[in-house]
């Protein structure tokens, strides 16, 4: 892609958001809206980049209408017109915006395969170089357009620095001619493919044994780094950015929850590496060996196993039973009294004459008949009980070899001192040497790091305390400060 009476410079992008800063670029740069376009062969992602960016193509505008009365487009929204949805035949959907957008649909939508190409050819594009173009976006890459008379040179270094090839490339190794696409401010930081060997490290020591792949991470690590570089971003605490780059994330990453990710965005934005100059974090010299120590940590899982079983049923028992019941009989009772004597105007009766009188009595009658006498139920209660585990684990430990007269001294030098002072101060008091140490060692070892050499405890307490947090979530700063403190100062001494 040479400069010639040719006017249209294109651009080639392996990823969407290299596009879109690209695409924002050019608009910082007061290159005209109406001569920008951007082609997206994925659609969902495609519609997102052009509505954040504004480019918006008559091609299919009908289905964006609603998109533009919701709001979405937001601040840059109708800096460009139109954007429209094409499904190319032979080809499939893309979201066409801008200028390259208007010549799809005015030119060549009905031509099934070809259709791009012929847009291009149409733009003022050899037919060669607008085939060779058709097959990038086919094979899944965005494509950026720029009209730009007379700024020609001026377009290409704009996408070329925004991560963009073009037909000049062809048959070379494109991973290394891309340009990493961050912000000119950003620029002396050097590019991401430096320092992401350092942030994978970080990430390996901090999550790499809970699971996961790096490669699932490394967005929220890259992330992290470029938003620190950019100008607005700049001398302004996280805690300020954080709703600004929230809302950033989950526009562009979906999929990626922002509470899952926050960390490992924040260890990159915390940890900018510079090796040629100023530094918002950590600090690598380039003179600095570095000895990785790995101990082993006890990890307990929790698994259900069935430890016994409950059955209830019913069997049958048999018992005798007795019960009083109140009956009732009838007895005779025969009673002679004296009478006076008198005189009876009956003769005596010959016959034989006699008195029946019936007697009767309650018997009892036994029958049996099922009752409920008690109801018995069955469930189960999660009772939680402290279960100790312990096994034997390794570390590695720092062998230092002294060859002739060299002082070598480190934390476990000084530790015995501070130890010492510790028992003074604190022994009879309780607690353990091993519940402090990490305050101790943690203010030792900050006070002979780069970044914070010649410089007073008040003036790095702020970004020392964030630091301190973020390691150390269940010891609070205020309890962890005196002792840090006390470490800061006597080093300095």
């Amino acid at each position: 892609m040479t400069s010639t009476a040719r006017s249209t410079v294109v651009g080639v992008f392996h990823d969407i958001e290299d596009a879109r800063r690209a695409v924002e670029a050019l608009k910082d740069a007061d290159f005209d809206a109406n001569d920008i376009g951007l082609l997206a062969h994925d659609r969902e992602r495609g519609r997102e980049v052009a509505e954040e960016t504004g480019t918006r193509s008559h091609a299919g505008e009908g289905a964006a209408t609603g998109l533009v009365a919701g709001g979405i487009l937001g601040g840059l929204g109708g800096w460009l017109v139109g954007i429209g949805a094409l499904a190319i035949p032979g080809v499939g959907p893309f979201i066409a915006a801008g200028a390259i957008g208007t010549a799809l649909a005015g030119a060549a939508v009905g031509a099934g395969v070809g259709a791009i190409a012929g847009a291009l050819v149409g733009m003022g594009l050899p037919e060669d170089e607008a085939k060779y173009y058709e097959g990038e976006v086919q094979g899944g890459r965005t494509l950026v357009t720029v009209r730009a008379d007379g700024r020609y040179d001026e377009a290409r270094r704009i996408l070329r620095d925004g991560g963009a090839y073009d037909i000049e490339d062809r048959g070379t190794d494109r991973s290394m001619t891309r340009t990493p696409a961050i912000s000119a401010a950003g620029a002396g930081a050097g590019s991401w493919n430096t320092y992401a060997p350092e942030y994978r490290n970080r990430w390996q020591q901090r999550y790499g044994t809970s699971g996961g792949r790096w490669e699932e991470y490394e967005p929220a690590y890259r992330y992290g780094y470029e938003m620190r570089s950019r100008p607005e971003y700049r001398d302004r605490k996280w805690e300020d950015v954080e709703p600004d780059l929230r809302r950033d994330w989950e526009t562009r990453y979906p999929t990626s929850a922002w509470d899952r990710m926050r960390e490992s965005i924040r260890d990159a934005w915390d940890n900018t590496f510079d090796r040629g100059g100023s530094s918002t974090g950590t600090r690598v010299d380039v003179d600095q060996q570095r000895l990785q120590l790995r101990e082993e940590e006890l990890r307990a899982q929790k698994r259900q196993v069935e430890t016994g079983q409950v059955s209830l049923g019913k069997d049958v028992v048999e018992e005798n039973r007795t019960i009083d019941v109140p009956v009732t009989r009838e007895e005779v009772t025969i009673e002679r009294r004296p009478v006076e004597r008198r005189a009876s105007d009956q003769p005596i009766d010959e016959t034989d004459k006699t008195i029946e009188v019936p007697v009767r009595e309650e018997r009892v009658d036994v029958e049996k008949r099922p009752v409920v006498y008690e109801e018995v139920a069955v469930g189960k209660r999660t009772v939680t009980e402290s279960q100790t585990v312990s096994d034997t684990v390794r570390r590695e430990e720092a062998r230092i070899e002294r060859d002739g007269d060299v002082n070598v001294r480190g934390w476990t030098d000084a530790m015995p001192t501070y130890r010492q002072r510790w028992q003074q101060r604190y022994g009879s008091a309780g607690g353990r040497w091993e519940d402090y140490e990490p305050s101790y060692r943690y203010g030792y070892e900050m006070r002979s790091k780069p970044e914070y050499r010649s410089r007073s405890f008040n003036e790095v307490e702020p970004n020392m305390r964030s630091d301190w947090e973020r390691r150390y979530p269940n010891t609070p700063w205020s309890q962890a400060r005196e002792n840090i403190r006390e470490t800061w100062d006597e080093t300095t001494a």
